[in-house]
């Protein structure tokens, strides 16, 4: 839970801390020993957004090398094997302060099923 910052016996304001997460119902808590119900009210973050052109693939010495194609709006890279380990990398936004919170899915557009990446810290 959030310190309060400034406070009346009618109104608090307080600053939220960075996150990822939607939806969220806030509470007041006096002393730690009594606490609000959570209020119908609730904050969410932005959801992560992709930048679109901003697809490349990084060699094992670490230089990116951008990708096969680049267009106005989309970047294509094309794999030289199919046994996986190519490591790519995307630039955006509101990805969070945590990179155990990232989930990487990638799918083809018309398929239900979705694979998942590893996300490399750091």
């Amino acid at each position: 839970m959030e310190d309060a910052r400034q406070w009346n016996h009618s109104t608090i304001r307080c600053v939220v801390g960075a996150g990822t997460s939607h939806t969220n119902h806030f509470r007041v808590a006096l002393s730690f020993t009594r606490l609000s119900r959570a209020g119908a009210d609730s904050f969410s973050y932005p959801a992560p957004e992709i930048y679109p052109n901003s697809l490349r693939v990084f060699l094992p010495s670490g230089e990116a090398v951008g990708s096969n194609y680049t267009g106005k709006s989309v970047s294509i890279v094309n794999s030289s094997v199919n046994t996986g380990g190519d490591v790519l990398g995307f630039d955006g936004r509101f990805f969070g302060p945590d990179a155990l919170d990232i989930v990487v899915e990638y799918a083809r557009p018309f398929l239900h099923y979705a694979y998942r990446a590893e996300i490399i810290p750091g």
